[in-house]
């Protein structure tokens, strides 16, 4: 009796075993498979699998990526999907809620730039190196400077469909796994620098004034140069060219006063 109970207990062994060995790829499954990790002061970057085509037909149904903000409410950052979990080649969608730069990038077949104005971007993914069943989106985000100094927490959500048993969540069906928690650096307080103006010394300005203009941000969109006439007390204004580093040049003929620059930048 005892030798059939045991023989019994093998077999029902053996057989768990074999259904394991079955499902032996935990790429969609695996919570630390999903990562986001600092790429810069100002972006981090998300590795997200996105589908599986090996023993099995999985996809990514229902993708969240969620951002508190200071210990804020976990709000909806990102959400990507299959269009079709059980195919490849039917494409993949993916959607940003919050304020920043977003960039498609890694195996996306086209790298694109897009925002939260945006809706629904439809994309390709090609297969990942180390493995052709897997596909992964890859994503980098550059935050906004509003949320430049601030402690943001980055949290994941998913729902991911199998065609040969059903479906699962990762983590779990009822709590988000922490994916990041980042101070994100202050940004540096955009400034310009305005020279005293001296003499022009070349023959194309002669008969005025020059100054340099320089400022200590990224990009510059526009700058205005802002001045009065010390006689009349008219006000006026002059288009710089958009650059971080130029001239100034007024007739000298005249007395000025209040002279200043301003700016539209993107960032420090």
């Amino acid at each position: 009796m005892r030798y059939k109970q045991l023989l019994l207990t093998l077999l029902v062994l053996l057989g768990l075993g074999s259904a394991v060995e079955v499902r032996a790829d935990d790429f969609m499954q695996k919570t630390s498979n999903y990562m986001c990790y600092q790429m810069s002061i100002n972006k981090v970057r998300f590795t997200l699998p996105t589908q599986y085509d090996g023993t099995t037909n999985e996809g990514m149904d229902d993708g969240h990526i969620y951002l508190s903000v200071n210990g804020g409410p976990q709000e909806t950052l990102l959400e990507w999907e299959c269009n079709d979990y059980s195919e490849l080649d039917k494409g993949y969608q993916i959607r940003a809620y919050k304020g920043g730069q977003f960039q498609l990038v890694g195996k996306a077949k086209s790298w694109k730039m897009f925002s939260k104005d945006d809706g629904w971007v439809q994309y390709d993914l090609n297969s990942d190196d180390n493995d052709k069943d897997h596909r992964t989106t890859t994503v980098d985000w550059t935050i906004p400077y509003e949320l430049r100094g601030k402690n943001l927490k980055i949290y994941l959500w998913a729902h991911v469909n199998w065609s040969a048993s059903g479906d699962w969540h990762v983590p779990n069906a009822y709590t988000r796994a922490l994916m990041l928690d980042w101070d994100a650096p202050t940004a540096p307080e955009t400034s310009v620098q305005l020279s005293d103006f001296v003499m022009a010394y070349d023959q194309e300005h002669v008969g005025t004034v020059m100054s340099v203009y320089s400022f200590n941000a990224k990009t510059i969109k526009s700058a205005t140069l802002h001045y009065t006439d010390a006689v009349t007390k008219e006000k006026k204004t002059k288009a710089l060219e958009a650059k971080t580093l130029g001239f100034v040049y007024l007739p000298m003929d005249r007395p000025y006063e209040d002279v200043y620059v301003t700016a539209s930048a993107l960032d420090s």
